[in-house]
């Protein structure tokens, strides 16, 4: 029995230590961004709308994969009105997306 504690308490501290790591780190982009911005999320949009408007030079199912890394804290079905996300800043965006993060 005593066993069983200890072992359920190891996991149980290791994966705190995990997500803790996790969130620390921003998740585990296979990119490294030196520039981000946040955004403000407006009604009905979705990872894959920003992906494919922020995002245009990605593959939109690469780009919506970054974003869930770089926002571990977001509900990926569920996008708050208002809330913010952060997107990659880079010189590859169109000049549309640009002026809207004005």
């Amino acid at each position: 029995m005593k066993f069983m504690k200890l072992l359920l308490s190891l996991m149980l501290i290791s994966a705190i230590s995990f997500a803790l790591m996790f969130a620390i780190l921003g998740g585990f982009s296979e990119t490294q961004y030196t520039d981000t911005v946040e955004i403000e999320v407006q009604l009905g949009d979705t990872l894959w709308t920003i992906a494919e408007k922020y995002m245009p030079e990605m593959d939109v199912r690469e780009a919506v994969h970054e974003l869930k890394l770089l926002n571990p804290t977001i509900h990926e079905n569920y996008l708050a009105a208002d809330s913010k996300i952060t997107i990659p800043l880079n010189t590859n965006f169109d000049t549309d997306s640009m002026q809207a993060l004005n």
